[in-house]
């Protein structure tokens, strides 16, 4: 009986805090619509990517986000480093002025994070 009541102790002072513990850290992980961590919205007329993390997840401020890639039909090659995005932990857009009425392909790098991990990813566009 001493024994039984030990273990009720145990298990009530040390597991069950770690499990809701546990609980709560992947609640802030769960995935956005779709089951993805973020969402890529392309404005081809304007020539605009925005980036928006899931809840709970946050732009990576110390990331080079960037776009990559090139003018439709030209070819030409197309950069867009984050010195001239605006970030914020909220968002990332891009706009790209020399794409406007030419539409281009590429891919957008950027990294989202939670308070216990980061992600980098790559997301290709085309408009």
């Amino acid at each position: 009986m001493k024994t039984t009541r030990s273990f009720l102790l145990f298990c009530s002072l040390f597991l069950l805090p770690l499990a809701a513990g546990c609980k709560k850290s992947n609640d802030a992980a769960a995935p956005g619509a779709g089951g993805k961590l973020y969402a890529v919205a392309v404005d081809g007329p304007n020539a605009r990517v925005r980036i928006t993390p899931a809840a709970g997840w946050k732009m990576n401020l110390e990331y080079e986000h960037r776009f990559e890639g090139k003018l439709k039909g030209a070819g030409t090659p197309l950069v867009v480093p984050t010195a001239k995005a605006k970030v914020s932990e909220q968002e990332v857009v891009f706009e790209l002025v020399d794409a406007k009425g030419k539409g281009a392909e590429g891919s957008v790098f950027f990294a989202i994070c939670t308070k216990q991990k980061c992600i980098p990813a790559e997301e290709p566009v085309s408009f």
